[in-house]
């Protein structure tokens, strides 16, 4: 009963990284999961599995655009001139039955939101340096290596332009 329980918050629940950028593949196509490869393959699949509706993934890749705005837990994973989802993850380690002072950071997201092109997921193993959570530690590095990305791919900006904002001096 107790791990039903702490299932509810993430307690007891353990997934690699690439299961966990795979997941979000389903967010990113609609509710579609392909197979993946860590090798090139010829002719990707067009089409997986449905593992739920198009609309129930567009209104979670809603939900997890707003974790990256001002007032989200992960800000730093902006990214200019994209639309960005994703999540942070916090998490204790478990050190001799216990939770230890050490932690797991990590941010899985994808970009442009419009259009999901690209999956990124970070993870830092006991980061130091006095931060810990995923929205501090893993969200810059996810920002770094997607915006790089979508850049060196010629991937367009999806973002609504901000306006320039020029002022004038009076003189003296």
């Amino acid at each position: 009963p107790i791990e039903q329980a702490t299932m509810a918050y993430g307690h007891g629940i353990s997934v690699t990284l690439i299961q966990l950028a795979r997941a979000y593949q389903a967010f990113a196509r609609d509710g579609d999961l392909v197979p993946i490869s860590l090798a090139r393959i010829d002719t990707p699949p067009l089409n997986g599995k449905q593992v739920f509706s198009a609309q129930t993934a567009r209104e979670v890749r809603a939900m997890l655009e707003m974790a990256v705005l001002p007032g989200g837990t992960a800000p730093k994973a902006q990214i200019p001139g994209y639309r960005v989802a994703g999540k942070t993850g916090t998490a204790h380690k478990l050190e001799g039955g216990a939770y230890a002072n050490k932690y797991v950071a990590s941010f899985v997201g994808f970009a442009p939101a419009s259009d999901p092109r690209l999956i990124v997921a970070v993870m830092v193993d006991e980061p130091s340096n006095g931060k810990y959570y995923g929205g501090d530690v893993a969200a810059p590095v996810f920002a770094q290596v997607m915006g790089g990305s979508l850049r060196s791919l010629g991937v367009a900006p999806d973002a609504p332009a901000k306006p320039i904002v020029m002022t004038s001096a009076e003189p003296v």
